[in-house]
């Protein structure tokens, strides 16, 4: 009776084991795929600054804009891209906006408050959101653009 006990009791905690390393698993697979989906987003705005400044300038500071990839190329909306299609927009929402940049006019720092405004750089934010396990996690990516 003593052995099946001990039986029992090992068999329980490598089951419990097992499937705690599988939550924790799953939980890394999803840090990993929301790195990517950040640094692709921070790579698309940069593909758009190269191809024409305009394509920035023309984007409402402090808006969130959805990234979405149609007919071959990267495209930008003020809504979500349509989700049931069994990729990653059904499990990840990945949003940017842009940020004014305002200067010291002595040292020309980036300033937090204060300053003037930089018409020549912009301030990018790319953030990924996702559920895990009943939870909400978000990650959050920023960068500066120059106008080249």
């Amino acid at each position: 009776m003593t052995g099946l006990f001990i039986i029992s009791l090992t068999f329980f905690a490598v089951s419990e084991a097992g499937q705690r390393s599988l939550a924790l698993a799953q939980e890394n697979l999803g840090q990993v795929q929301a790195n990517f989906l950040l640094e692709e987003g921070v790579e698309v705005i940069r593909l758009w600054r190269d191809d024409s400044w305009l394509t920035l300038a023309n984007l409402t500071l402090g808006a969130n804009y959805y990234l979405d990839f149609i007919g071959g190329r990267w495209v930008s909306s003020a809504s979500p891209y349509s989700a049931g299609s069994g990729n990653l927009y059904d499990i990840f929402s990945r949003t940017f906006r842009l940020e004014a940049v305002n200067r010291d006019p002595n040292s020309h720092n980036i300033v937090s408050s204060g300053g003037s405004a930089d018409s020549d750089i912009k301030k990018i934010v790319v953030t990924v959101s996702w559920q895990s396990h009943g939870s909400s996690r978000s990650k959050s990516l920023s960068a500066y653009l120059v106008k080249i």
